[in-house]
């Protein structure tokens, strides 16, 4: 007899919290990216996203559900690597989805696109982890909860990359995390429904009991989520970046200003300085004309000439007494 909650409902509600921080993180990452221009700093941030939605939101939970999952009188092992590559699907296939609508510009044929290769990568995911399982029994699975699984992994995807792309409100991503975390696990236990147990397998279990994996998976998710917490708790906020480029622009207007005032400045002793040269050269060029004393004058050449003093005029009748006694005394 197959169990899927064999530690209650507990398994059923971790699971659920942890896809839905998981896909609050990656819808806020995601909407980080959205506010760069550049391929390259929005695949960084795509990136992370990835491995929020796909890593923790989708693969972690899958993990999380399957430790409430025994069959009666069966012996349960996971095989490492292929756990380990159904995680690195999940990624892969969220991060694929997250660039196509991501770069470029967001068309609904590229979204279309996206969630129909996300959402199978999803189900391939699910049935990689699946085949990680190694039991003493066989397990079957029926084709048309395949079908329902699959057709519920391209749904959840598009509905996460399309709210990934378009949501801007922390209040409406976690909310639309919420329904992410539904989807997921409804797909999750869908496909889990479609499991029924068979004949005693050929060979004998192999790989590590589910126990044994807990504590490892446990601290490599709390290290991943601490990351992710702390980077998007950096990340500035709408608010934060408008305020930004007002004091930016405050104090771009105070430089140009002071820049203005100086060159003004500058003009101004360079017109003064101007005035003072072209006085100066008045004075040596015009004094000596004025001077009883004489003076100097610069040739263009550099040459210094001496000019001689100006004669001053006949003053009166000193002059005229003694030019009229000379006749005078000639006729006496």
């Amino acid at each position: 007899m197959i169990e899927h909650f064999t530690h209650g409902y507990t398994t059923l509600l971790v699971a659920f919290v942890v896809s839905m921080t998981g896909s609050a993180l990656g819808l806020l990452l995601a909407k980080h990216a959205r506010r760069h221009d550049r391929p390259g700093q929005r695949v960084r941030w795509l990136i992370l996203a990835a491995f929020a939605i796909g890593g923790t939101g989708i693969w972690v939970m899958h993990f999380v559900a399957m430790l409430g999952f025994t069959v009666r009188d069966a012996v349960l092992r996971y095989d490492p690597a292929t756990t380990a590559l159904s995680a690195l699907i999940a990624v892969a296939v969220v991060a694929c989805g997250l660039f196509v609508i991501g770069l470029g510009r967001y068309t609904r044929v590229k979204l279309a696109i996206a969630g129909l290769l996300t959402g199978l990568g999803v189900a391939a995911m699910h049935y990689t982890g699946m085949a990680a399982l190694s039991s003493d029994v066989e397990f079957e699975y029926g084709l048309g909860y395949v079908i329902a699984s699959v057709v519920i992994a391209i749904a959840a995807a598009t509905t996460a990359l399309w709210l990934s792309w378009r949501l801007e409100r922390a209040s409406s991503m976690w909310l639309a995390a919420a329904v992410m975390a539904v989807a997921v696990n409804l797909m999750h236990y869908t496909a889990m429904l479609g499991v029924s147990a068979g004949d005693a397998a050929a060979d004998d279990p192999h790989g590590a009991a589910a126990g044994d994996l807990v504590f490892p998976m446990a601290t490599l998710t709390a290290v991943v989520l601490l990351v992710l917490v702390f980077t998007v708790v950096m990340v500035p906020t709408d608010e934060e970046i408008k305020a930004d480029e007002h004091l930016a622009s405050l104090q771009r207007r105070t430089v140009d200003r002071a820049e203005g005032r100086t060159a003004e400045r500058e003009r101004a002793e360079s017109r003064a300085a101007e005035r003072e040269r072209a006085e100066g050269r008045n004075v040596l060029r015009d004094g000596p004309r004025n001077s009883p004393q004489g003076g100097i004058t610069i040739d263009r050449p550099g040459e210094v000439r001496r000019r001689p003093a100006s004669r001053p005029a006949p003053t009166g009748r000193a002059g005229g007494e003694g030019t009229a006694a000379g006749p005078r005394g000639t006729r006496g």
